[in-house]
């Protein structure tokens, strides 16, 4: 009996150890909000990348500079006391049918960080593309939390980019 209640005892420990090292914050989950998915942004980069946009001022910078039919339409309203924007480039990619897409609304907060989930789509294989340099990109419009980092996964969990945050 001494001996289980010592094994327990050290399970708490390690465990309240464990919620310490995280912030002691318990897991919980925000919901995200797909805003646009483009396969020809504008961006420069030639790998998979993440951007924080947390004031209007560089949401209406950044837009109409990445998303290639902005002009054409007004800026997508955004809450910047409740909200900030996530932009996920997937870099640029050789031909057509690339494409980059929220996989699952739910962001997952555990401690310090947030955990954006996409859907990451090549085209298929032997599918016929137009051969020309593609950018896809996607804006979730995510509310803000008690996080200081965002890291984007694939839905087989494989980290695409991460982004610690700062004044924004």
């Amino acid at each position: 009996m001494q001996r289980r209640v010592a094994i327990l005892a050290v399970l708490a420990f390690a465990l309240a150890a464990c919620a310490g090292a995280e912030g002691g914050r318990a897991p919980y989950t925000l919901s995200a909000t797909q805003i646009e998915a483009d396969p020809h942004c504008r961006l420069r980069d030639s790998g998979p990348e993440a951007m924080w946009i947390g004031h209007a001022g560089k949401w209406a910078a950044v837009y109409p500079r990445v998303i290639r039919h902005a002009p054409e339409r007004e800026l997508p309203p955004i809450d910047f006391t409740r909200s900030g924007v996530l932009l996920v480039g997937m870099g640029q990619q050789p031909t057509a049918g690339y494409a980059v897409a929220l996989a699952s609304s739910e962001v997952e907060v555990a401690g310090s960080k947030a955990i954006v989930r996409v859907r990451w789509t090549p085209p298929p294989p032997g599918a016929v593309t137009a051969q020309v340099i593609t950018s896809p990109c996607l804006l979730v419009e995510l509310p803000r939390g008690a996080y200081g980092e965002i890291l984007v996964e694939d839905v087989l969990g494989r980290r695409i980019a991460e982004l610690k945050l700062s004044g924004a």
